[in-house]
């Protein structure tokens, strides 16, 4: 895996202030276990993986894995269905408004 796809801790895009407030919400909340991660193997029922990337564009850890056995890309660990729920109307959600705000604000769209 290339150095630019592990997990620095560092976005690659420009976060704004609500945004990088956003990030350390959702990181403090994975970090102190208010969100739970969760291994599951593939859809098509294997354990094996590569590794492609363990951070996201935002520089949130997030690993990217390809299935050897059937090419599948999926994210392992990922949240569990009650933290996902939880999640998506607070801090993700909050993270993705805000980063629509501001595309908004960049393209000039009311």
């Amino acid at each position: 895996m290339k150095a630019r796809y592990k997990y620095p801790n560092k976005s690659i895009v420009k976060l704004n202030s609500l945004q990088k407030r956003g990030k350390k919400e959702l990181e403090k909340k994975i970090y102190d276990e208010q969100y739970i991660l969760e291994e599951v193997n593939c859809l098509c029922g294997t354990s094996r993986y590569e590794v492609l990337a363990e951070r996201d564009r935002y520089g949130i850890k997030n690993r990217t894995i390809i299935c050897t056995d059937c090419g599948l890309i999926r994210t392992s660990p990922r949240m569990s269905k009650e933290s996902y729920e939880n999640s998506i109307v607070m801090s993700i959600g909050k993270f993705m408004w805000v980063i629509q705000i501001s595309r908004n604000i960049l393209y000039g769209i009311a």
